[in-house]
């Protein structure tokens, strides 16, 4: 078998700092379901990065879309599986992001996130994940386990029923 060389002139010509050659793929999972008749679950494993919020955002807002309009939609609890580190570029696109569901009127009014102890990053990420939904203007609620964090979103959301 004879294996030709390619000159330097033949090969592609690719460079580390060429912008074509930063596309990310989207890193993360999440999967979502109803519990009660107005609080949506997420069983999420990071890392993520930007892209991941991204491509979920345009899946989350079909569904949440026909989850508002039949009235069902109004708190979240997210549960984190493995890990819940992210990267900086999500975080910066991650206030945006509730944002721009909110401008939707797809914003909940309540999130509670579950950060259990075996889950990558669970004692330092609450604050950075709090922060962007602070500047959303989402109650934001941190817990260790699912039964607290579902306690808690439907005693704030009976609190606002009763407003």
């Amino acid at each position: 078998m004879v294996i030709a060389a390619m000159k330097e002139s033949e090969m592609p010509n690719r460079d580390s700092h060429d912008k074509s050659s930063r596309s990310f793929e989207p890193h993360g999972h999440a999967s979502m379901y109803i519990v009660e008749k107005n609080i949506v679950v997420y069983k999420s494993t990071g890392p993520f990065n930007e892209e991941f919020l991204k491509s979920v955002e345009a899946l989350e807002t079909k569904a949440l879309r026909a989850l508002t309009e039949s009235g069902k939609y109004r708190g979240e609890i997210i549960i984190f599986e493995k890990s819940c580190m992210a990267t900086n570029g999500m975080f910066e696109y991650f206030p945006k992001y509730l944002q721009n569901m909110k401008q939707e009127g797809l914003g909940n009014v309540i999130s509670s996130f579950v950060f259990p102890e075996d889950v990558e990053g669970s004692s330092m990420m609450a604050p950075h994940y709090e922060k962007c939904y602070a500047s959303a203007g989402i109650k934001f609620g941190a817990f260790k386990q699912y039964d607290a964090a579902l306690s808690w979103v439907k005693a704030e959301l009976e609190s606002i029923d009763a407003r």
